[in-house]
């Protein structure tokens, strides 16, 4: 983890994948961050672009190919997530997970909501946008839809399991598109608290793991309409 200094951080530590490009939301969004007293933790949900095989874009150029890009939007995975902005979360804690594999990411939601850490989606404020690849600079598991298949199997086995495997919707704030931080609400956001609660309170599994089943095909049926 280090900071982009390019993007003139400010106090806060960004990590950004290689294979993510950024637009002009990227410096509105640390201009907004650095105004939030930490500890946070945010990212956003990646748009996918497909595969690039020309040359390097920077400048206009690079503008101007995001730009045409924009709309419409493939949104990514809200597990898979390539970008984290943060001030006071305590990184050094992360196990020693495979670098370019599963699981380092949802770790770092996981982390920041069992610590009390503000976990800040920021989809509709920062665009990161994504060009699709091969996995075959993986040798050991070049199936990005394995998830437990060769190495990324260490990295399940570091994170301790599906049910720690946090996303997008276990943030708990949000910042709405006018650059307003709000906190999230809502019976998806309930379940998500769940989730975080059975883990915090495992002899409460079972009661918890009742209430869910219960109550999943209504919110499901609520969510649809």
């Amino acid at each position: 983890f280090r900071s982009v200094n390019r993007l003139d951080a400010k106090g806060v530590s960004i990590f950004v994948n290689s294979d993510i490009l950024l637009d002009e939301s990227a410096r509105s969004s640390l201009d907004l961050l650095e105004r939030q007293p930490g500890p946070f933790l945010a990212t956003a949900r990646r748009r996918c672009l497909p595969a690039w095989s020309g040359p390097a874009l920077a400048g206009h150029e690079l503008d101007n190919f995001l730009g045409a890009r924009r709309q419409p939007v493939h949104w990514g995975p809200a597990s898979a997530l390539d970008i984290f902005i943060f001030r006071g979360f305590p990184v050094q804690t992360m196990p020693d997970f495979r670098i370019g594999q599963a699981a380092w990411d949802n770790w770092m939601i996981y982390q920041a909501r069992r610590s009390g850490i503000p976990a800040i989606d920021l989809s509709r404020h920062l665009r990161p946008f994504h060009c699709d690849h091969d996995y075959s600079y993986v040798k050991e598991n070049p199936d990005p839809l394995r998830p437990h298949a060769g190495i990324n199997r260490i990295n399940h086995q570091l994170l301790g399991g599906d049910e720690k495997k946090f996303h997008m919707g276990h943030c708990d704030y949000e910042v709405t598109a006018d650059g307003r931080m709000v906190r999230r609400t809502g019976m998806a956001f309930c379940q998500r608290e769940l989730e975080l609660l059975r883990l915090r309170r495992p002899r409460l599994g079972l009661w918890i793991q009742g209430l869910r089943a219960i109550f999943r095909p209504w919110i499901r049926k609520w969510e649809t309409h």
